[in-house]
Protein backbone atom coordinates (compact mmCIF):
# COMPACT_ATOMS: atom_id res chain seq x y z
CA UNK A 1 0.00 0.00 0.00
CA UNK A 2 3.20 2.51 -0.19
CA UNK A 3 4.17 2.33 3.55
CA UNK A 4 6.74 0.55 2.81
CA UNK A 5 9.12 -0.25 0.15
CA UNK A 6 10.52 -3.56 -1.38
CA UNK A 7 13.40 -5.24 -0.28
CA UNK A 8 16.25 -7.32 -1.61
CA UNK A 9 17.79 -9.31 1.06
CA UNK A 10 21.61 -11.02 0.91
CA UNK A 11 22.56 -13.57 3.31
CA UNK A 12 26.63 -13.99 3.17
CA UNK A 13 27.34 -17.60 4.55
CA UNK A 14 27.96 -16.85 8.45
CA UNK A 15 31.28 -18.84 8.20
CA UNK A 16 33.03 -18.44 11.78
CA UNK A 17 30.39 -16.94 13.57
CA UNK A 18 29.38 -19.64 16.31
CA UNK A 19 26.78 -18.85 18.17
CA UNK A 20 25.54 -22.70 19.98
CA UNK A 21 27.42 -22.27 23.54
CA UNK A 22 26.00 -18.05 23.88
CA UNK A 23 23.00 -18.91 26.53
CA UNK A 24 19.68 -16.72 26.53
CA UNK A 25 19.49 -14.27 28.95
CA UNK A 26 16.17 -13.04 30.86
CA UNK A 27 14.66 -11.09 28.36
CA UNK A 28 15.12 -13.93 25.51
CA UNK A 29 17.96 -12.97 23.89
CA UNK A 30 21.62 -13.50 23.51
CA UNK A 31 23.48 -13.21 26.57
CA UNK A 32 25.30 -9.85 25.76
CA UNK A 33 28.84 -10.65 27.41
CA UNK A 34 28.95 -14.62 25.76
CA UNK A 35 27.32 -12.65 22.78
CA UNK A 36 29.87 -10.15 22.18
CA UNK A 37 32.70 -12.79 22.74
CA UNK A 38 31.53 -14.62 20.30
CA UNK A 39 30.96 -12.02 17.65
CA UNK A 40 34.79 -10.82 18.15
CA UNK A 41 35.74 -13.77 17.63
CA UNK A 42 34.52 -13.76 14.40
CA UNK A 43 35.37 -12.43 10.94
CA UNK A 44 32.50 -10.60 10.55
CA UNK A 45 33.93 -7.00 10.77
CA UNK A 46 36.02 -7.49 7.58
CA UNK A 47 33.09 -9.90 5.82
CA UNK A 48 30.48 -7.00 6.20
CA UNK A 49 32.57 -4.40 4.76
CA UNK A 50 33.12 -6.65 1.72
CA UNK A 51 29.87 -7.86 1.15
CA UNK A 52 28.58 -3.51 1.23
CA UNK A 53 30.70 -3.15 -1.51
CA UNK A 54 29.97 -5.80 -3.60
CA UNK A 55 26.97 -5.16 -3.20
CA UNK A 56 25.44 -1.67 -2.27
CA UNK A 57 28.47 0.27 -2.77
CA UNK A 58 27.41 4.19 -2.42
CA UNK A 59 24.21 3.86 -0.40
CA UNK A 60 23.42 5.22 2.42
CA UNK A 61 23.49 2.67 5.09
CA UNK A 62 23.41 1.48 8.38
CA UNK A 63 25.49 -1.26 10.40
CA UNK A 64 24.03 -3.07 13.90
CA UNK A 65 26.89 -3.59 15.69
CA UNK A 66 27.43 -5.47 18.73
CA UNK A 67 28.87 -3.23 20.80
CA UNK A 68 30.95 -0.06 20.71
CA UNK A 69 34.00 -1.84 20.53
CA UNK A 70 32.79 -3.72 17.19
CA UNK A 71 30.97 -0.13 15.74
CA UNK A 72 33.79 1.31 15.59
CA UNK A 73 35.82 -1.24 14.71
CA UNK A 74 33.11 -1.62 11.41
CA UNK A 75 33.77 1.93 11.08
CA UNK A 76 37.51 1.97 11.11
CA UNK A 77 37.01 -0.62 8.75
CA UNK A 78 34.24 1.02 6.18
CA UNK A 79 36.74 4.21 6.18
CA UNK A 80 39.96 2.25 4.89
CA UNK A 81 38.17 0.84 2.32
CA UNK A 82 36.85 4.26 1.25
CA UNK A 83 33.17 4.89 2.93
CA UNK A 84 33.00 7.30 4.76
CA UNK A 85 31.83 6.54 8.50
CA UNK A 86 30.77 7.36 11.91
CA UNK A 87 29.75 5.27 14.94
CA UNK A 88 26.94 6.79 16.70
CA UNK A 89 25.68 4.98 20.22
CA UNK A 90 24.21 5.81 23.23
CA UNK A 91 27.08 7.25 24.50
CA UNK A 92 26.67 9.78 21.30
CA UNK A 93 26.31 13.51 22.40
CA UNK A 94 22.85 14.78 20.88
CA UNK A 95 24.40 17.74 19.31
CA UNK A 96 26.97 15.53 17.71
CA UNK A 97 24.41 12.56 17.00
CA UNK A 98 22.47 15.24 15.00
CA UNK A 99 25.45 16.67 13.15
CA UNK A 100 26.90 13.01 12.40
CA UNK A 101 22.63 12.35 11.14
CA UNK A 102 22.59 15.79 9.08
CA UNK A 103 25.56 14.59 7.55
CA UNK A 104 24.15 11.22 6.83
CA UNK A 105 21.16 12.79 4.72
CA UNK A 106 23.41 14.82 2.98
CA UNK A 107 25.77 11.98 1.81
CA UNK A 108 28.82 13.20 3.36
CA UNK A 109 28.64 10.03 5.67
CA UNK A 110 27.17 7.03 4.05
CA UNK A 111 27.50 4.64 6.90
CA UNK A 112 26.61 5.01 10.56
CA UNK A 113 27.59 2.08 12.71
CA UNK A 114 25.45 2.00 15.70
CA UNK A 115 24.51 -0.34 18.77
CA UNK A 116 20.90 -0.72 19.35
CA UNK A 117 20.25 3.23 18.39
CA UNK A 118 18.33 2.90 15.62
CA UNK A 119 15.72 0.52 16.02
CA UNK A 120 12.48 1.37 17.29
CA UNK A 121 10.98 4.65 17.00
CA UNK A 122 13.90 5.90 14.14
CA UNK A 123 12.31 6.69 10.88
CA UNK A 124 15.26 8.33 8.36
CA UNK A 125 14.13 7.62 5.29
CA UNK A 126 17.19 7.65 3.35
CA UNK A 127 18.65 4.86 4.56
CA UNK A 128 18.97 2.80 1.85
CA UNK A 129 20.81 -0.78 2.91
CA UNK A 130 21.21 -2.67 6.29
CA UNK A 131 23.39 -3.90 7.24
CA UNK A 132 22.89 -6.84 10.56
CA UNK A 133 26.07 -8.00 12.32
CA UNK A 134 24.23 -8.40 15.35
CA UNK A 135 22.70 -11.52 16.31
CA UNK A 136 20.01 -11.96 17.92
CA UNK A 137 16.87 -14.19 19.21
CA UNK A 138 14.19 -11.46 19.44
CA UNK A 139 12.09 -11.32 16.61
CA UNK A 140 11.09 -7.11 17.50
CA UNK A 141 14.94 -6.39 17.59
CA UNK A 142 15.16 -8.23 14.54
CA UNK A 143 11.94 -6.65 12.65
CA UNK A 144 13.21 -3.32 13.64
CA UNK A 145 16.03 -3.17 12.34
CA UNK A 146 15.11 -4.51 9.39
CA UNK A 147 12.65 -2.15 8.57
CA UNK A 148 15.28 0.75 9.00
CA UNK A 149 15.37 0.56 5.10
CA UNK A 150 12.59 0.38 4.72
CA UNK A 151 10.90 3.29 4.58
CA UNK A 152 9.63 5.01 1.53
CA UNK A 153 11.62 7.85 -0.58
CA UNK A 154 10.89 9.36 -3.85
CA UNK A 155 13.12 7.32 -6.37
CA UNK A 156 13.48 4.60 -3.65
CA UNK A 157 12.47 1.13 -5.90
CA UNK A 158 13.85 -1.03 -3.12
CA UNK A 159 15.85 -1.15 0.36
CA UNK A 160 18.91 -3.38 0.43
CA UNK A 161 19.31 -6.05 3.82
CA UNK A 162 22.48 -7.38 4.25
CA UNK A 163 22.00 -10.48 7.41
CA UNK A 164 25.85 -11.45 8.32
CA UNK A 165 24.55 -13.04 11.73
CA UNK A 166 22.20 -15.30 10.62
CA UNK A 167 18.96 -13.33 11.60
CA UNK A 168 16.96 -13.92 8.23
CA UNK A 169 17.25 -17.90 8.68
CA UNK A 170 16.83 -17.47 12.29
CA UNK A 171 13.56 -15.32 12.10
CA UNK A 172 12.52 -15.25 8.48
CA UNK A 173 10.86 -12.68 6.27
Amino acid sequence: RGFLTEYRVFAPSVSDLHLEDVPLSASGDFSPPKLRAAVHKSHIVGDVVAHYLRVAQGKLGVTFAVDVESATELAAAYRAAGVPSEVVSADTPDLLRAQILRRFRSREILQLCNVDLFGEGFGLPAIEVVSMARPTQSYSLYAQQFGRALRPLPGKTHALIIDHAGNVQRHGL
